[in-house]
């Protein structure tokens, strides 16, 4: 009899979850995994990691003030990870504690950011044809009477989502 009930409650939990059916992700789901790659990259930045840092690049860049990717090597890559360093107070006890102490992490889609600079700044980012829907926009807002620990150009930066892998499409230029 233990047998039969087991057996049943087994068969009722199995017939629960359907592992057919296609997970379909969310606007909520792709901003909050934006978030989280991006922090990623943040936290190669905090670590002085460099090795890391290269393995969120795909084979070119674009910027945010450009109309064209940018092909780039290792070095190139190198070379930039060094000018955010040079730019920023990142010493070997700065961690990501004191990242979100001094900064809110925020994603944004293109029509988000928009909204907010307009309202922050009074200015608009342009509309290149590079940006798509699976594109967004990180930025790391200092706040009050916060310390800037991370070079600010370093701070807003587009990640994209192409065949479920995320990658640091855009810098700040």
């Amino acid at each position: 009899m233990k047998k039969l009930i087991l057996l049943s409650i087994l068969f009722i939990v199995g017939c629960d979850k359907d592992s057919s059916s296609p997970v379909e992700t969310t606007d909520s789901d792709n901003k909050t995994e934006a978030l989280n790659f991006s922090l990623q990259i943040i936290e190669s930045i905090i670590d002085q990691d460099v090795a890391t840092y290269k393995t969120f690049f795909s084979d070119s860049i674009w910027l945010m003030d450009g109309d064209g990717p940018l092909p780039f090597s290792e070095g190139m890559i190198e070379e930039m990870f060094s000018n955010i360093l040079y730019s920023s107070t990142i010493d070997t006890n700065t961690t990501m504690d004191d990242y979100y102490a001094n900064y809110t992490a925020t994603i944004y889609t293109f029509d988000e950011f928009n909204k907010f600079i307009m309202g922050m700044w009074g200015d608009q980012m342009p509309e290149y044809t590079w940006i798509t829907s699976n594109d967004f926009i990180y930025y790391g807002l200092l706040v009050d009477n916060g310390i800037e620990i991370i070079w600010e150009d370093a701070n807003v930066f587009i990640v994209s989502k192409v065949d479920n892998k995320w990658w640091f499409k855009a810098a700040s230029g």
